[in-house]
């Protein structure tokens, strides 16, 4: 989601900053200036409560995590939610993606943890794929 800006005319006077001495601004202030205020979105992280209360739509999205890169929760139009990860091999082109499990069968923090060794390992250049079908992940957190 790209930040949202909006022009806005300030009106400016000298009275709100008499007290400042010119020296100790940055800038000085042109007097009737437009200026361009940027108004940003913070994007929540994925909590227990999100992944609970994250309706369907009439098509599929995903919220992403802002603490685990590539890691997020794919909300299918049938109201089916599922963890996933995305990855790059040793950083090549092409992604590869893997779906976790259900956040009925999985924790959030498991899935998280799972998502960093997914990533780990792309990053050491193995592919984690076969290692999560093997169970091979999963099993070492037990």
């Amino acid at each position: 989601m790209l930040p949202r800006y909006y022009r806005e005319t300030v009106e400016l006077s000298g009275d709100y900053i008499g007290d400042i001495d010119p020296e100790d601004l940055l800038i000085v202030p042109n007097i009737g200036a437009e200026v361009q205020k940027l108004a940003v979105v913070v994007r929540p992280d994925l909590t227990e409560e999100s992944v609970i209360t994250a309706p369907p739509r009439s098509s599929e999205y995903t919220i992403w995590s802002e603490a685990v890169p590539g890691f997020g929760l794919r909300v299918r139009p049938s109201g089916v939610k599922t963890y996933i990860v995305m990855f790059r091999i040793c950083g090549r082109s092409t992604q590869g993606k893997i779906t976790l499990g259900k956040p009925g069968n999985l924790t959030l923090d498991l899935a998280k943890r799972l998502a960093r060794e997914a990533r780990i390992e792309a990053m050491a250049g193995n592919d984690p794929r076969p290692m999560h079908k093997s169970g091979e992940l999963i099993q070492r957190f037990k």
